[in-house]
């Protein structure tokens, strides 16, 4: 689409905090920072792609473009 009825791109600025799982008592916000560390992705600005079966098929620093990030993604889903 383009002109007025165009949408705005995400962006990874747009991006909501990460909610984690439960433990019974509601889901809760990680604190800046732990999500990273914990997933081995050394910095704030990161992302990871998980297949469905569960299988990390690629982390690391968020892409620039949108096109960086469809690549990524369809890499990381046609892998075996």
């Amino acid at each position: 689409m383009s002109g007025a009825d165009a949408q705005p791109r995400p962006t990874w600025s747009a991006a909501s905090p990460r909610v984690t799982g439960s433990d019974g008592g509601g889901p809760r916000r990680e604190a800046p920072g732990r999500w990273a560390r914990l997933r081995g992705v050394g910095h704030t600005d990161a992302a990871r792609l998980v297949r469905p079966d569960g299988h990390i098929g690629w982390r690391g620093p968020c892409p620039a473009a949108p096109s960086a990030l469809t690549a990524l993604v369809r890499g990381v889903l046609a892998a075996p």
